[in-house]
C-alpha cells in the first residue's frame, strides 16, 4: 500500500492511530 518504503513505519503508525480513534468513535456512539 505504501509507495516509499522509508515511509511505511510513519503510515503503520498512523494507520494504527486512525484505527484505534474509529474504535473508540464506534464505541462511544455504541
Amino acid at each position: 500500500m505504501a509507495a516509499n518504503s522509508t515511509d511505511s513505519a510513519s503510515h503503520d503508525s498512523a494507520t494504527a492511530v486512525i484505527q484505534v480513534c474509529s474504535i473508540a468513535v464506534y464505541f462511544n456512539n455504541t
